[in-house]
């Protein structure tokens, strides 16, 4: 009878205990303006210098504590990112295009150039994209197995700005498909990264995904729809300010969202996340040039 009631209290506590587990994921992943500029400053840390991010001691990294525990680099296609642990979390995070390249990049992607990804018959990716995330996709999935290993059942959250909220993409759906299960998606200022196919996959696969569009920014409208491109799933829309916020419908191409806009044509919007300019990091070094 006694080995019975321990029996019984430690299942009970092993319960208790996943439910906490569960609540506190979804209390560190609410969408609230606070968790947004967390999310924020982990995707501008990516514009910083590893040895910076090793050490946690960046221009961004000043909200909540990282151990980061492996960079990506790709010299030819100058591809960056890192990942590591906060508190219980797995993190990953990918570096977006270098200021003085930005005009030249939008022109770039707008072209629309497509390849088919491989891991979805009949899904189609931009080119560019595709090309830049799989110089460094197995040291990706290398690196988050590994801590998911030593860190079993950990949440899986990732985040991108600009470029690298389009890497965030690909990386979510690489692991989906590799079996990773517990993703979150937090990004900004992303592109479309691929076509209806690839969507809806991205959708059944990774369905808490949440990239934040700053007003008028106008990264997240090229490529066009004109050119078979379709946003993931669910934008939230900042409309007219830096504090105030739209959580649109899961189609990923609202039209009462950024798509009711005539011309969304700010490079500023692009760079101002929550009031946060990205070049701010710049005199300290986190401006996304690596040595």
């Amino acid at each position: 009878m006694c080995r019975l009631l321990i029996l019984f209290f430690c299942l009970l506590l092993g319960i208790l205990m996943a439910f906490r587990t569960e609540q506190m994921d979804k209390e560190k992943f609410e969408i609230d303006w606070y968790s947004l500029k967390i999310f924020l400053f982990f995707s501008y840390a990516a514009y910083c210098p590893s040895d910076q991010l090793h050490q946690w001691d960046c221009y961004w990294c000043n909200l909540t504590t990282v151990e980061v525990t492996d960079t990506f680099y790709d010299v030819g296609t100058n591809t960056f990112g890192f990942a590591g642990l906060w508190g219980d979390t797995v993190l990953v995070s990918f570096r977006g295009t270098i200021g003085d390249s930005l005009a030249n990049w939008i022109t770039d992607i707008s072209s629309g150039e497509q390849i088919p990804y491989p891991d979805i018959p009949g899904a189609y990716v931009a080119e560019g994209f595709g090309d830049a995330y799989a110089t460094i996709q197995n040291d990706v999935l290398i690196a988050v197995q590994r801590l998911l290993q030593k860190n079993p059942g950990s949440p899986v959250l990732i985040t991108g700005h600009s470029l690298g909220a389009a890497l965030s993409i690909l990386c979510a759906t690489q692991l989906a498909y590799n079996g990773t299960s517990n993703i979150y998606v937090r990004n900004f200022g992303s592109p479309r990264v691929g076509d209806s196919v690839f969507d809806k996959y991205f959708a059944q696969k990774v369905p808490n995904s949440f990239r934040v569009v700053n007003q008028r920014d106008i990264v997240p409208h090229v490529p066009t729809q004109f050119l078979n491109f379709h946003h993931v799933p669910t934008e939230i829309w900042f409309p007219s300010n830096f504090t105030s916020f739209v959580i649109c419908d899961g189609s990923g191409e609202d039209p009462l969202c950024s798509n009711s806009l005539d011309i969304p044509d700010s490079i500023d919007d692009h760079l101002q996340y929550l009031g946060y300019d990205e070049r701010f990091g710049h005199p300290s070094g986190c401006d996304g040039r690596q040595s």
